[in-house]
């Protein structure tokens, strides 16, 4: 088959920047918000336990840094993009997050959606068009509480190839800091207190395997049913070596190491992943950190850390960062 030499004209650019989906607002349950963690294997108390969640600064459970990917998905239909441009699959290249005010069980949010960019380069599978989109999450006291920003590669792949800047990754804990409730709401120990970090400061790892079932746990609980991530036929027949992971798991274990470490006393400000490469189940991978830069700024004492997330050749397939503040 011929390879398209472009996949966007200027027509449908132009639909792509102008085309406002109708803000949505939806309900937040705490039904919900268990079923998230659960699906991202994550164990916190603040969003899973109630009673130590109300214990807390919170008051009540609220949701799991990446929680915005679901109430995406259940406000604006995924694909819509997709549907205008001749491409055969498409793929998370990323998603950068900045934090206001949590989203709680019970929260009414709406959620506003809009493509900010798009582009196309050429990659090694051929041309690739880029769409980003910013949305925003407001609650129902007018409060912003979170701002999203997301970039999608529409492709034609073939042969088994990864264009560079996508891909998707996941996991499942066995050991290391993933394991079990963090958090000064499960009885979690001392965290480190701003004054004792120095730049250059690791996180401690965490080591996780993958398995289907995983990313069948996870597609259930955001609501990400692209069949590229447990239909091997279909991936296949889109032109990728095989089944691969959601890049919104990949993203949610990489948040997890830094709210783990954190504990119920630090904040998470802003934290973005990209996928460079693609992962499969059925193989270890790693997720770490360090510190970067010590800083103050308004009288709050921040972080700046590099994350990354390494498949099971110790090559890294997720590039991420965070700033955060402490005590």
């Amino acid at each position: 088959m011929t390879q398209a030499t472009s996949l966007l004209d200027d027509s449908v650019r132009e639909r792509l920047l102008t085309r406002v989906p109708p803000p949505v607002t939806v309900e937040v349950d705490r039904t919900q918000i268990l079923w998230f963690a659960d699906g991202i294997g994550d164990g916190n108390a603040l969003w899973n336990d109630e009673r130590a969640a109300r214990r807390s600064r919170y008051g009540g459970l609220v949701a799991p840094p990446t929680f915005t990917r679901l109430l995406l998905f259940m406000a604006v239909p995924p694909g819509q993009a997709h549907s205008l441009l001749p491409a055969s699959v498409r793929v998370d290249a990323g998603t950068e997050w900045e934090y206001f005010v949590p989203i709680r069980a019970g929260d009414r949010i709406t959620v506003s959606s809009r493509n900010k960019d798009v582009f196309e380069k050429t990659g090694r599978a051929g041309p690739l068009a880029f769409v980003i989109a910013e949305t925003e999450f407001v609650n129902q006291f007018d409060e912003l509480a979170v701002r999203m920003k997301s970039t999608v590669i529409h492709m034609n792949a073939s042969g088994g190839a990864s264009p560079q800047g996508s891909g998707d990754g996941a996991g499942k804990s066995s050991g290391g800091s993933s394991g079990g409730s963090s958090g000064g709401a499960a009885g979690a120990a001392r965290r480190p207190a701003w004054d004792d970090i120095e730049e250059g400061y690791e996180l401690p790892p965490a080591v996780w395997e993958t398995s289907t079932q995983d990313i069948v746990k996870y597609a259930s609980a955001g609501r990400d049913f692209y069949q590229i991530h447990y239909d091997d036929a279909f991936a296949r027949r889109a032109g990728l070596p095989g089944v691969i992971m959601h890049g919104g798991l990949k993203a949610a274990r990489l948040g997890k190491l830094v709210t783990d470490w954190l504990g119920e006393d630090g904040d998470l400000l802003k934290f973005g992943c990209q996928h460079r490469g693609m992962d499969f189940p059925g193989s270890h991978k790693v997720c770490a950190g360090k510190v970067v830069r010590k800083y103050t700024d308004g009288g709050r004492k921040l972080l700046d850390l590099d994350l990354r997330h390494e498949d099971e050749s110790g090559a890294v397939t997720a590039p991420a960062w965070a700033a955060v503040s402490l005590p």
